[in-house]
């Protein structure tokens, strides 16, 4: 498996859309895999994916994922883990951006008979039934914690000149070495900087949002999140971003994007990223 170039990652409410819709649809699959691309695809669109649970609208999106082939490669979502990889990163390892378990739960569930493709996850669903309550509880947690992390620090930010003074200067800085350290910062200080509201969901959307952009070369995401970011001066690297409404504009830029050798986490050039 590789994170080859193009690299895009879609929002789960974008590959539901490309589901439904086959012209456009094929239209973007065929242009990613055609140039020899990867479909970044992350356990955030697995627990969206397994909460629809069985049914027409279900089916049409395994088959579109399957359609990839094996051109995707699996991401983690939770930029903290990324970012302590990234830390430790060095020319010959693997990439810091991989999700180990998900790959691995790949690999066991594979039964090496046919082509691989995203469909051996999709399909797990069936044998493990209670796996979206188990994966949904276990990340409502998460959500949840990460939430009163970001109202404390709005609360803080609101009263204490102290510290209102320190989350203005880590906002204004691209001092950590990596990209995804560097947006990740900047992103949740902009969030505590601001009045808008964040809610449960946010937190993931948050997550997926630092680390495709970091990583993949093509991010689509929905409207908000995709205005966040754009409002922000991410820094060199960082994905094109595209929000739901831009479907056309990620076509032009699948058809004319002119690929170089994919970027490492302190930013330097180098090949192909193995995820192994």
């Amino acid at each position: 498996m590789a994170l080859t170039r193009p690299s895009v990652y879609l929002d789960y409410c974008v590959i539901v859309d490309l589901a439904r819709e086959p012209a456009r649809g094929d239209q973007v699959r065929n242009l990613l895999v055609n140039r020899g691309g990867t479909l970044c695809f992350s356990w955030v669109h697995l627990v969206e994916l397994y909460g629809l649970g069985h049914g027409p609208t279900y089916d049409a999106i395994t088959a579109y994922l399957s359609a990839f082939g094996s051109s995707f490669a699996l991401i983690e979502a939770i930029p903290d883990i990324v970012i302590e990889g990234e830390s430790g990163w060095r020319p010959g390892l693997a990439s810091p951006v991989v999700d180990v378990a998900l790959t691995k739960q790949l690999i066991t569930e594979w039964d090496a008979r046919r082509p691989i493709d995203l469909s051996v996850l999709a399909d797990l669903l069936a044998r493990a039934p209670e796996l979206p309550c188990e994966l949904q509880q276990m990340h409502r947690k998460r959500r949840a914690s990460f939430k009163t992390v970001v109202d404390d620090a709005r609360a803080q930010y609101r009263a204490d000149e102290r510290a209102r003074k320190h989350f203005d200067s880590i906002a204004a800085s691209q001092s950590r070495r990596n990209r995804t350290a560097q947006i990740y910062d900047m992103v949740v200080n902009e969030c505590i900087r601001t009045n808008e509201v964040f809610s449960d969901s946010d937190s993931f959307d948050l997550f997926h949002a630092v680390v495709s952009s970091a990583w993949a070369d093509a991010v689509v995401l929905d409207k908000k999140w995709a205005r966040r970011l754009r409002e922000l001066s991410l820094p060199p690297g960082t994905a094109t971003i595209f929000d739901t409404t831009e479907l056309g504009d990620l076509v032009s830029w699948l058809e004319n994007v002119k690929t170089q050798p994919a970027a490492g986490p302190d930013g330097s050039r180098r090949g192909i990223q193995e995820l192994r």
